[in-house]
């Protein structure tokens, strides 16, 4: 596959190990975003990918309109993917994975109706081993 990019972001895949690949670059407005999200979602569609990185450590602190479509889709409120099993590493810089655990709320741990196995990591290194080492569902 050809690397998808914009100014904003850049998606691939990893084919030695069927991990699809997105990577923040910068400040993104919520068009850009979701189109960013959309972008990865369509890539691991067609190429029947289970397996995903998330790269934030380039991109700036969303915007408010971003964050609650990005929270609505971790709740299960809106589905962008049909898939059975999704493996998700998110990778952020270690300042916003402490901002994320101080502000972390029962609230926002809700079940959604898909399995969804999300992982925050600070290095890019962890979260691909991880990827690589999980096994997915048998379905």
């Amino acid at each position: 596959m050809v690397p998808i990019e914009t100014e904003c972001f850049k998606v691939f895949i990893d084919e030695a190990n069927a991990i699809a690949v997105l990577i923040w670059n910068g400040q993104v407005n919520t068009k850009e975003y979701q189109k960013g999200c959309a972008t990865l979602i369509n890539t691991m569609t067609s190429h029947h990918l289970k397996k995903c990185l998330i790269d934030t450590n380039k991109r700036d602190n969303l915007p408010a309109e971003s964050e609650e479509w990005e929270v609505a889709i971790l709740q299960g409120e809106v589905v962008l993917c049909e898939s059975k099993d999704l493996h998700v590493a998110l990778v952020m810089s270690e300042e916003k994975y402490q901002r994320m655990v101080h502000n972390y709320s029962l609230s926002f741990a809700k079940p959604t109706s898909k399995p969804l196995n999300f992982h925050y990591f600070t290095k890019v290194e962890e979260a691909m081993d991880w990827l690589v080492n999980e096994p997915l569902a048998k379905e």
